[in-house]
């Protein structure tokens, strides 16, 4: 009866020490934003995402000291077929603007005061690469969620792939609030990218997506 005790309480030992080291949480636990490579009309229907209209800031640290307190890059407006990014330019100030606008079948830039319409052979892939990359997932395989988070004030789940980048998703509409990168070349560097909504759903005026005149 000794033997069969020392056995049991061995066996248990031995999966409780197992349970600690390896312990899991099913990722349908887990709110995760649809990938990238997806078609875009698949994304925003799976984010329940008709129009959004966001600033993006960023922020890095080089070798321990700041570089930057979330500075703003880019202000962007999406729908369903169109698209406009206004990057920011902290050196000389300036706004860099381009527009995919499948509706008018145009698409076009504005640069330091120069306005000019783009040639592009493929204008529903350039919509769609765009789209892609500011609400799809960034993430690659080995994805693992590794805590709860607010940024911004909404709900999020935080996730790591094997490369180590870190995604924050917000819970509400499965989008990618903010994202976190480590290098460690020439000099170690944490880069966030962080996403401000302004309006989400809600109808953009025309006008927005009109070129300058």
């Amino acid at each position: 009866m000794k033997n069969i005790a020392f056995l049991i309480f061995v066996s248990l030992s031995i999966f409780c020490f197992n349970s600690c080291e390896h312990p899991t949480s099913p990722m349908s636990d887990w709110t995760t934003a649809p990938s990238r490579i997806l078609p875009v009309r698949e994304i925003m229907s799976a984010q329940g995402i008709t129009s959004i209209h966001y600033m993006e800031y960023d922020s890095s640290v080089v070798n321990g000291y700041p570089d930057s307190s979330f500075v703003p890059a880019s202000e962007i407006y999406i729908d369903s077929c169109r698209c406009k990014i206004s990057n920011y330019s902290s050196y000389n100030k300036s706004w860099n603007t381009t527009v995919y606008d499948l509706r008018k079948n145009i698409a076009w830039d504005y640069s330091d005061g120069r306005f000019s319409y783009q040639q592009l052979s493929d204008l529903p892939t350039a919509y769609e690469q765009r789209v892609q990359w500011a609400l799809g997932s960034s993430l690659n395989n080995a994805i693992k969620g590794v805590g709860r988070e607010l940024v911004d004030g909404k709900q999020c789940d935080v996730f790591e792939d094997a490369a180590g980048y870190r995604e924050w998703v917000w819970t509400k509409f499965r989008l990618p609030l903010q994202k976190r990168t480590v290098s460690n070349y020439d000099v170690y560097q944490i880069g966030v990218i962080r996403k401000h909504i302004i309006d989400i759903n809600q109808p953009i005026p025309d006008s927005v997506f009109d070129p300058p005149k």
